[in-house]
C-alpha cells in the first residue's frame, strides 16, 4: 500500500461524493455540537449564579451534575461516529467501483449493523484510551492496529471482538504506512484547527481563567467555523479509513472493491 495512492484515493472519493459525504458528516457532527452547546450554556449560567450567590454550594452541586453530562456527550460521539464511519465506508466502496450511492442507501446499509458497530467503536476507544494513559505512543499504536475494526465489522459482519482481531491481522506489515497516512491527514487538520481556533479565541476576548459566554456572537461564530472544520475532518478521515481497509483487503485477501460492494447488494 502506497502513501500517496491512499491519500489520493481518499480525496478522490470525497470529491466524487461531496454532497452525500457532507450530509452524513452533518448528521454525525451536528447533534454533538448542539448538545455540547446546551451543556456549555447551562454550565455558564450556573457558574455565574454561583459567583453571584452568597450560598454557592447548591450551584456548585448543580455544576457537578451538569459536568456529568459530558459523559453523555462522549456516548453520543461514539454512537454518531460509528454510524458515520459505516455510512461513509459504504459510500466510499461504491465510489471505488464507479457507482454513486445516495444517503438513504448508506443509512440502510448501516442500520442493520449499528449495535455491533457502536460496541466495536467503544472497545477501540477504550483500548486506545488505556494505551494513551500510560504514554501517548501506545495509544497511537493501539489505534493503528485497530483502525480497520469498524470497516471489518460492517463489511465482513463480524462481532466487535472478532473485528478487532481482524483489524490486527489486516494491518500487519502495513502499520507504518497507515501511521504516515493518518499523520499527514491529522497533521493537516491540526494545523487548520490551530489557525482557526487561536484567532477565534482571541477575537472572542477569552482571557486565562475566564469562562466565555457560549451565546456571545463571536463565540457562536467561532463554533460555526469549527463546525465546518469538523465536517471536513469527519469526511476525510472516515473516507481514509475506508480506503485503507479496501486496499488492505486487496493486498492480503485478493478481494477487490467490486467484491466489497457486493456485500451491500
Amino acid at each position: 500500500m502506497e502513501l500517496g495512492d491512499a491519500i489520493a484515493s481518499t480525496f478522490r472519493a470525497v470529491g466524487q461524493n461531496l454532497v452525500p459525504f457532507l450530509v452524513i458528516s452533518a448528521i454525525v457532527v451536528l447533534p454533538t455540537v448542539i448538545v455540547q452547546t446546551i451543556l456549555e450554556v447551562l454550565i455558564y449560567n450556573v457558574t455565574q449564579q454561583s459567583l453571584a450567590s452568597t450560598r454557592p454550594e447548591e450551584a456548585l452541586s448543580m455544576l457537578g451534575l451538569l459536568s456529568l453530562g459530558y459523559i453523555g456527550v462522549l456516548g453520543l460521539i461514539m454512537l454518531m461516529y460509528a454510524f458515520g464511519q459505516g455510512a461513509i465506508m459504504y459510500l466510499t466502496v461504491e465510489s471505488l467501483v464507479g457507482r454513486k450511492a445516495s444517503v438513504g442507501d448508506a443509512v440502510r446499509a448501516v442500520l442493520g449493523r449499528i449495535v455491533p458497530l457502536v460496541i466495536a467503536s467503544f472497545l477501540v476507544a477504550f483500548v486506545t484510551g488505556i494505551g494513551a494513559m500510560f504514554c501517548f505512543a501506545p495509544g497511537i499504536i493501539a489505534w493503528i492496529w485497530l483502525s480497520a475494526a469498524l470497516p471489518a465489522c460492517l463489511v465482513e459482519r463480524l462481532g466487535p471482538i472478532q473485528s478487532m482481531q481482524r483489524s490486527i491481522e489486516l494491518t500487519e506489515g502495513h502499520r507504518m504506512t497507515i501511521f504516515l497516512i493518518f499523520l499527514v491527514l491529522f497533521g493537516g487538520f491540526f494545523g487548520v484547527t490551530l489557525c482557526v481556533a487561536m484567532p477565534a479565541r482571541l477575537a472572542g476576548g477569552m482571557t486565562p481563567g475566564a469562562i466565555p459566554n457560549p451565546l456571545d456572537p463571536l463565540q457562536l461564530a467561532a463554533k460555526l467555523v469549527m463546525f465546518v472544520v469538523q465536517l471536513g475532518s469527519t469526511m476525510v478521515l472516515s473516507a481514509a479509513i475506508a480506503v485503507v481497509y479496501a486496499k488492505l483487503r486487496g493486498l492480503r485477501d485478493g478481494v477487490d472493491a467490486q467484491a466489497l460492494a457486493r456485500v451491500f447488494a
